[in-house]
């Protein structure tokens, strides 16, 4: 992917260290960690579904409006 990126979009290496320090920062600290998010209630059964899952670990109904690209 970083290929990808260097070559055809012209991405530096400076550019991408300034984004994964803005990603990190994101969450109010820079620690190289993302921060706590918290879980959400599943529109089927009612338990807790952890934000980076598409899906509910235990009814198995996806959980609309994921992103897996969301960084933060």
């Amino acid at each position: 992917m970083w290929s990808l990126l260097s070559e055809r979009a012209g991405v530096t290496v400076d550019d991408l260290r300034a984004r994964m320090e803005e990603i990190d920062a994101a969450d109010g600290v820079v620690d190289g960690r993302r921060g706590p998010t918290p879980p959400e209630p599943c529109p089927s059964c009612g338990a807790m579904v952890d934000r980076s899952r598409s899906s509910c670990a235990f009814c198995g109904v996806e959980v609309p409006g994921r992103d897996p690209f969301d960084a933060v």
